[in-house]
């Protein structure tokens, strides 16, 4: 199910699942999106793990990077139960406790903007999908 959400939701009909994971970040819009079935699980009352946070640390590597916390909001601004962040040495941990302390969800308006950042790079952060 990782490169093709219309798998997943098909998991979802079939079975009763307790969670799913799937990729919560900016750059699913733009191809494939996972976030579609957040709804359906939603409604089935199936728990969400979002993942994919920061694809991998490959954010770190757009031109416009500052910081991991746009990313951490983003997934957070969504309905999920939690997210795995599996971003980066132990180090990161305290940044990572940081950005929970102090989140603060984002707007409609931000989470677009995030999105159209991202858009010219979504294919490429997106190497789970085939």
């Amino acid at each position: 199910g990782h490169s093709n959400p219309v798998i997943l939701k098909r998991c979802l009909e079939m079975f009763d699942f307790d969670t799913i994971m799937l990729p919560v970040n900016p750059a699913e819009p733009e191809y494939k999106s996972f976030l579609e079935v957040i709804s359906f699980a939603r409604d089935k009352e199936v728990g969400i793990i979002g993942m994919k946070v920061y694809f991998r640390a490959l954010a770190e590597r757009l031109p416009w990077y500052k910081s991991m916390r746009p990313f951490f909001r983003f997934a957070l601004s969504h309905p999920v139960s939690t997210v795995v962040i599996g971003y980066g040495p132990q180090h990161h941990l305290a940044k990572n406790v940081e950005f929970a302390k102090t989140f603060i969800p984002m707007s409609d308006e931000e989470k677009q903007e995030i999105v159209t950042d991202v858009a010219p790079f979504a294919r490429w952060l997106m190497y789970y999908k085939t």
